[in-house]
């Protein structure tokens, strides 16, 4: 499992390699990108181990790169689920809103996207419900954040 002390994951793993695969050609696209004087984006569950892996490290340390993060609940979703962004444009930082304030996790177990038990060996396992689908809608959070990025895409798109 990936964490701080391994952030390329277990690598006997063929979907943990395949995935190290695309995270190198990301950082070279985006090295791309940053060689033909472009902006780039690059967006990232908060949990992402992605700003630890080794090639993005290097990436850090040959640019800067600017770092903005937001929760999608300030922007319509019905979860706050944090996310982050990574650019070498500072203006990223307007997607921030403000900090999580006034939201409680429900409880309500009927209507829970998932559900959890631990499997013969004691390890914990994750089974969608029929909630789970609702979860997929892109309509929602899409209409509010979709403006809010385009609001200021013209300074995003000028390079620094």
């Amino acid at each position: 499992r990936a964490g701080l002390g391994c952030p390329a994951g277990d690598l006997s793993k063929l979907n943990v390699t395949m995935a190290n695969c695309m995270a190198a050609r990301t950082i070279l696209l985006i090295l791309l990108v940053s060689a033909l004087k472009a902006t780039w984006l690059l967006e990232q569950p908060f949990q992402s181990m992605l700003r630890y892996y080794g090639r993005f490290r290097h990436l850090t340390y040959v640019m800067k790169v600017y770092e903005a993060s937001w929760y999608m609940l300030h922007y319509g979703a019905s979860s706050p689920k944090r996310h982050v962004m990574f650019s070498n444009s500072p203006h990223i930082n307007k997607l921030w809103v403000s900090r999580l304030l006034g939201w409680k996790k429900s409880n309500n177990v009927e209507t829970k996207p998932c559900r959890t038990y631990h499997d013969r060996s004691g390890k914990k396992r994750f089974v969608g419900t029929r909630f789970l689908k609702g979860t997929e809608t892109l309509g929602s959070p899409c209409v509010m954040f979709g403006p809010s990025c385009s609001s200021f895409s013209i300074e995003i798109g000028t390079a620094p």
